[in-house]
């Protein structure tokens, strides 16, 4: 019995045994796993499994694992999977990682089956015994077919725990296309399923350089769900609702909140929505609606809408949509539906709309309905618009607009009233079109500028189309006078046509207007006349302007499937010394199949050139042109230079462009001038100066990926050039490379542009290369102009041997230079930076002993050091002059001259106003200094000069100047003697006008020493006389004029009166006399004369014509006479005179030779 029992111990202990290590081969090894896994496929055929590696303790690596049903598919390719069944003994599965190269789900739809209604959906209570967590789930791609299109889903990541009946997601992500979405939350298994779910979903790219992003949160159960959201971005909007997805019905609602919608997206907004909601209430696909919002755009003024909408997948209604705007209001019910074919059926009302307040231009008041309805199906069209009617005021004027029109599903029109009345203006038009047409309209239109304040003129004018619809009759006219719309006009129109039989009998048509304005262009007259059938027609077209006159002729017929065929007979074109006559007849023609216009090759003539088009030319996607223009003399563009200056030689042309083809636009063009020649005549000699050239050619290349340009000059004469530039327009910002190079450039030539240039010599050279963008080219590389000279007798310095280099590096540089003026020499060096908005150029000048003219002013030697700065809106000059030699003259003005006050204004209509924040601030510290030599003459006055002067001006204020200017000898020639200057200065103490005077004029006779004190400022100098010995001032001034002290003469008085008025009002007597006419006083005069021993300055004039005035005040003396004058005849007059004594004496004046022979 023992026995037995120990065999049955050992039997159950080598079971156990067994058992558990098939259970460690089968969980532990990979053969074992394998075992398993061909087992399951074994039992269920629907399943297949690849088993690659990995063992069921620690995970499995599976190639390919296929779930396949009868109309679906789920397989999974590269699984890695990774868990840890240790955490089994603490009742929870703990998979590491579960990882899937690609997943395909096919979703293939069954047949028609009868599908039964659904009275509800009952949630499973799912509560699993044992913990799942999931640490990492990544799938790369989900590929899923459904309705014959695969849809892909990317970067599939979840980490989630379920427990009991919680499932718990930590984080959930997905992308799809351009769009990402990450998820989290919990979900109750059981019960109503509650759950809290947030969802983020991101549309990367949904507009160029825009995203948009959607926050959403599902809470509350599956049986009466709840969400809530956010859209940020383009597109922001606020929405929250409930569903109940269990009910059959499926009962939903939502809210849509928004404060700013726009369409389109980007770009322009057209159309704006804010301030906005929508309600939406329903079951299935029938629901309700509100809606109100505030909407503008482009064209659509400001308008509040209330509506309400119901509707199905088959029709909407909306009932109560009502929109205030414009200060009215728009009323707009109706319904639309498409089961079986489109039906709408609308009214609308509105009261009171004023447009003017959206449109300015057209205020008014406007009241009106509509009745609209109508279908479509299979593309068959009616359209009823009935009771529609618009009256009230328009800009001012009574408005009334009524229509009656209906298109039948035949494509019948009948128009039963189609009327506009606008003040004057009327509009009508009625009839039928049917198999048979018969319609007319007018237009009298004698204030066109009611319509819109851009339109002026009047127009009158009818139209009568009659007879078969094929083709019918048609009958027109048109007139118009004054026709303007914004800058554009025409005088006179006028229109008449007679069509018959659709131009199938002999027809005609004309059309002439004259006096064409548009903002930059005026044409005297057009006119074009079309006579003939649609078998055999003529059109003439002539346009003339005063720079240029257009005419062609073409001859054609009408082809009834194929199109037009026709012949251009003749054509010329004149203007701006051209006249290009076509050669020969060009053909032309239209396809009516393909909508194509040809045009057969042809030439043009002028003189012995000749432009041709090679090929025939077709407006089709897949073109080519090409073009020759030969025997082109430069001579025929003389007017579009200046008259001394012309061109001679022979130009040939070559392009060919090519379209379509499957590329791009392409094109390439070749123009040369061989043997050709600048001239420009002499001002002096008058011969023509001839610079020769062996070629001068372009060449341009340009293609989609790069727009290439070369330019060559070769001349004995002239000298080489060449430059070459390339484009690359498919980049953003077009970047350019290119060469230059320029071997002695004689700009001798440009002196025709500039014929008051009397010398105008140089030679340019140039190498670098252009690099940079279209908008802003850089070029780095040297530019030198050697042996420059400039001559010419408006300039008051001239330039010999003069020599310039740039070296230029992009957007920065430097130069330097010298030159000789008038045997001087000048030195000039400086750079500049424009790489950045405040740019900055310095500039320094030196120069010894410059040759300055401008006779017959000066004649002087200067010798500069300016340094010149220049800033965005500023310049600063400092520096100074010295002035070793000089000669000034000055004119001496006339008597009535005058200075500018300062409160004058210079107004000229050619000037374009600035505003004062944009002007460039000029400030100036400069010092001159004169040297031993300069002298000046003028108004009597002839002086060596010398001294130092500092003039400053700051932004751009009154110039001011500090300093003395020292009269070191001189003399001053008046009343007929020589004056001479002693210790004279010239003091600047501030601005010019404030100059201050101290000179010392004096006359030495004998012992007596008399002269002239000048003091005060140049704007009010105070001169006064003085001797030594002391004198009177009378016999002062009679020392200086005659050399002696007076003997009291009358004629002696007059002088010194003379030479006092002179010296106290020299340049004033031509202002008193304008200042006496203003005053409306005639015959003004200023004199001196001496009565009763006192020398006086009189001034005289005619107040009336019989009333004249005399007033005088005594030069030496302050004594002042006044002096009325009144004739009663010609000889008879009274006169009282007002001073230190009055008197009224009455005169009467005659001859005795006459009374002698009136009494005998």
């Amino acid at each position: 019995m023992k026995w037995l029992l120990a065999r049955a111990a050992t039997f159950l202990l080598m079971l156990v045994f067994v058992i558990i290590a098939t259970l460690i081969w089968i969980v532990g090894t990979s053969s074992g796993s394998s075992w398993v896994i061909k087992q399951l496929d074994h039992f269920e055929p629907r399943l297949a499994i690849d088993h690659h590696a990995g063992d069921l303790w620690s995970g499995l690596q599976i190639n390919s694992l296929l779930w396949k049903e009868q109309y679906s598919s789920v397989q999974l390719e590269n699984i890695h999977s990774q868990w840890d069944l240790s955490c089994l003994l603490m009742d929870k599965v703990c998979i590491e990682s579960l990882r899937a190269e690609q997943i395909a789900v096919r979703i293939n739809q069954p047949g028609d089956q009868e599908k039964k209604p659904v009275d509800g959906i009952l949630l499973p209570e799912i509560i699993l015994p044992i913990a799942i967590e999931l640490d990492e789930l990544k799938i790369d791609r989900l590929k899923i077919y459904s309705e014959g299109k695969w849809f892909d889903i990317d970067d599939i990541a979840l980490k989630a725990v379920v427990s009991g009946d919680q499932l718990q997601i930590d984080n959930l992500q997905a992308g799809y296309q351009n769009y990402t979405a990450e998820l989290s939350g919990s979900l109750h298994l059981s019960g109503d399923y509650s759950l809290d779910i947030q969802t983020q979903i991101v549309a990367d790219e949904f507009l160029e350089n825009e995203s948009e992003t959607i926050n959403l949160r599902l809470f509350n159960s599956i049986k009466e769900i709840e969400f809530e959201g956010k859209l940020l971005g383009v597109v922001a909007v606020d929405f929250s609702g409930n569903a109940n997805p269990l009910d059959q019905n499926l009962p939903y609602f939502a809210t849509i909140q928004w404060q700013h919608l726009r369409w389109p997206l980007a770009g322009k907004s057209a159309f704006n929505a804010s301030q906005g909601q929508l309600d939406i209430r329903g079951e299935k696909l029938d629901y309700h609606a509100k809606l109100k919002t505030k909407v503008e755009g482009e064209n659509i003024p400001e308008s509040i809408i209330h509506a309400k909408l119901k509707g199905n997948s088959r029709q909407l209604e909306v009932s109560q949509l009502v929109a205030k705007t414009l200060n009215g209001t728009v009323s707009i019910d109706g319904q639309i539906s498409w089961k079986d074919q489109l039906v709408w059926k609308s009214s609308a009302r509105f009261l009171k709309i004023n447009p003017g307040l959206y449109w300015p231009d057209y205020p008014g008041e406007l009241n009106g309905k509509a009745e609209i309805s109508g279908s479509m199906q299979e593309g068959d069209l009616q359209l009823s618009i009935k009771d529609t009617s618009v009256d009230g005021e328009f800009r001012g004027y009574p408005l009334k607009l009524s229509a009656d029109i209906e298109r039948t599903s035949k494509g019948h029109i009948v128009i039963n009233d189609a009327s506009l009345d606008v003040g004057e203006n009327r509009l009508s038009a009625k009839g039928l079109l049917t198999e048979q047409w018969n319609l007319a309209g007018d237009i009298n239109a004698p204030q066109l500028d009611i319509f819109s304040p851009d339109m002026g003129g009047r127009l009158q004018g009818s139209f009568n189309i009659q007879g078969d619809m094929k083709k019918p009759d048609i009958q027109a006219s048109l007139k118009g006078k004054d026709i303007r719309y914004q800058e554009n006009s025409i005088a006179s129109l006028k229109l008449q046509a007679k069509i018959e039989s659709l131009a199938e009998d002999e027809s005609q048509l004309e059309l002439v207007a004259r006096e064409i304005t548009t903002e930059s262009t005026v044409v005297n007259q057009v006119n074009l006349q079309l006579k003939g059938t649609q078998a055999d027609h003529l059109l003439h077209l002539a346009v003339e302007s005063k720079e240029y006159q257009a005419d062609a002729a073409l001859k054609g017929t009408m082809l009834q499937q194929q199109g037009w065929s026709g012949v251009m007979i003749s054509a010329q074109i004149k203007g701006m010394g051209q006249h290009w006559s076509l050669v020969d007849s060009a053909a032309l023609s239209w396809s009516r199949e393909t909508s194509l216009f040809n045009l057969e090759p042809h030439c043009w003539q002028q003189k012995k050139a000749e432009l041709c088009l090679l090929n025939q030319l077709t407006t089709s996607n897949d073109e080519e042109a090409r073009v020759t223009l030969s025997g082109y003399e430069l001579s025929q563009l003389q007017k579009a230079f200046p008259e001394n200056l012309m061109l001679t030689g022979v130009m040939n042309a070559y392009s060919h462009t090519v379209w379509g083809r499957g590329q791009s636009l392409t094109t390439t063009l070749y123009a040369e001038v061989n043997n050709g020649a600048i001239e420009f005549e002499d001002d002096e000699s008058g011969e023509f100066v001839e610079f020769k050239y062996q070629q001068l050619a372009a060449r341009a290349d340009a293609k989609p990926e790069q727009f290439e340009t070369k330019l060559t000059l070769l001349s004995r004469d002239l000298g080489n050039a060449e430059m070459s530039l390339a484009i690359d327009p498919k980049q953003k910002n077009k970047p350019v490379t290119g060469q230059t190079q320029i071997d002695g450039v004689n700009i001798e030539f440009l002196r025709g542009f500039f014929p008051k240039l009397k010398t105008l010599t140089g030679v340019v050279n140039a190498s670098g290369k252009i690099e940079g963008t279209l908008k802003r080219p850089a070029y780095i590389g040297k530019v030198v102009l050697g042996n420059l000279t400039i001559e010419s007798p408006s300039l008051p310095i001239g330039v010999e041997n003069g020599d310039i280099e740039f070296d230029l590096e992009g957007d920065k540089g430097k130069f330097q230079g010298a030159w000789q003026t008038g045997g001087g020499p000048v030195t000039l060096s400086g750079s500049a930076d424009w790489s950045r908005a405040d740019f900055m150029a310095d500039l320094t000048i030196e120069g010894e002993r410059l040759a300055v003219q401008y006779p017959p002013v000066i004649e002087a030697e200067v010798s500069p050091d300016v340094t010149i700065k220049i800033r965005p809106q500023r310049i600063d000059i400092t520096g100074k002059f010295e002035v070793p030699q000089g000669r000034i003259k000055l004119k001496e003005l006339p008597e009535n001259a005058t200075a500018l006050s300062s409160d004058v204004v210079i107004i000229d209509d050619n000037d374009e106003q600035k505003t004062t924040g944009s002007a460039w601030r000029v400030n100036t510290n400069l010092l001159l200094t004169l040297g031993r030599d300069v002298r000046l003459s003028g108004f009597g006055l002839r002086a060596l000069l010398a001294g130092e002067l500092r003039i400053i001006q700051v932004k751009s204020d009154v110039p001011e100047a500090y300093g003395e200017i020292f009269i070191v000898e001189g003399t001053y020639k008046g009343y007929g003697q020589d004056l001479k200057t002693e210790g004279g200065r010239i003091v600047f103490v501030g601005p010019l006008d404030s100059t201050a005077l101290d000179i010392d004029a004096v006359r030495k006779t004998d012992d007596v020493t008399a002269g002239l004190h000048i003091r005060g400022t140049v704007d009010q100098p105070d001169i006064s006389l003085f001797s030594e010995p002391p004198q009177s001032e009378e016999d002062t001034l009679a020392y200086i004029v005659l050399g002696r002290p007076t003997l009291r003469s009358e004629a002696e008085g007059s002088v010194l009166a003379s030479a006092a008025l002179s010296l106290g009002v020299k340049g004033g007597r031509g202002i008193a006399t304008k200042i006496a006419k203003k005053l409306g006083i005639r015959e003004f005069e200023v004199e001196a004369s001496e009565q009763g021993g006192q020398s006086q300055v009189v001034f005289s004039g005619r107040l009336l014509p019989n009333l004249t005035m005399r007033y005088g005040v005594g030069v030496f003396t302050p004594e002042s006479t006044w002096t009325l004058r009144y004739d009663l005849t010609e000889k008879f007059y009274i006169e009282t005179i007002q001073g230190l004594e009055s008197s009224l004496d009455i005169f009467y004046s005659f001859d005795f030779q006459s009374a002698r022979a009136a009494f005998e």
